[in-house]
């Protein structure tokens, strides 16, 4: 029923496509639009600048240039794109890589994986990688800070 419900949902990310994509998206592509309009709150809120210049045509990965109209800045909490794009990477089974780009942009390469085989094929759940993250690395604990004093 899961996997069922996945494809249907990657399904409705397909229309989008037909707009950015000059040729048939491939299977990577779609998991990567899909995955890429959740992130942004509906593919309506991507820039079709930006989306329009991507190969979605390729088998393996897909990669862009990102700028800030793709979701202005990258922040863990308040923000929290970057977070939010980490917890959709692993529950899409995709990994991300950001590099840096020309100007003030940043390279973004999605890689679809499985979530079993060997480490350059496989994803781990959010779950299996904060398990194994807490193997080796303890939370650091701060001091509550005290409230700024204001005039």
């Amino acid at each position: 029923m899961a996997d069922e419900n996945n494809q249907t949902q990657t399904i409705k990310a397909i229309p989008d496509l037909k707009y950015w994509c000059k040729g048939e998206p491939s299977e990577v592509g779609k998991r990567v639009a899909f995955m890429l309009s959740e992130w942004a709150g509906g593919a309506h809120h991507l820039p079709m600048d930006v989306m329009e210049k991507i190969d979605w045509t390729h088998t393996r990965f897909i990669t862009f240039d990102a700028d800030a109209s793709l979701g202005g800045s990258f922040s863990t909490y308040d923000f929290d794109g970057l977070t939010a794009l980490v917890f959709l990477a692993h529950d899409h089974c995709i990994r991300v890589e950001i590099q840096p780009a020309r100007g003030a942009k940043l390279k973004l390469l999605f890689h679809p994986r499985s979530r079993t085989g060997d480490m350059s094929l496989r994803h781990p759940t959010i779950e299996h990688a904060l398990k194994s993250w807490r193997e080796t690395n303890q939370p650091v604990v701060r001091e509550a800070q005290p409230e700024p004093v204001t005039a």
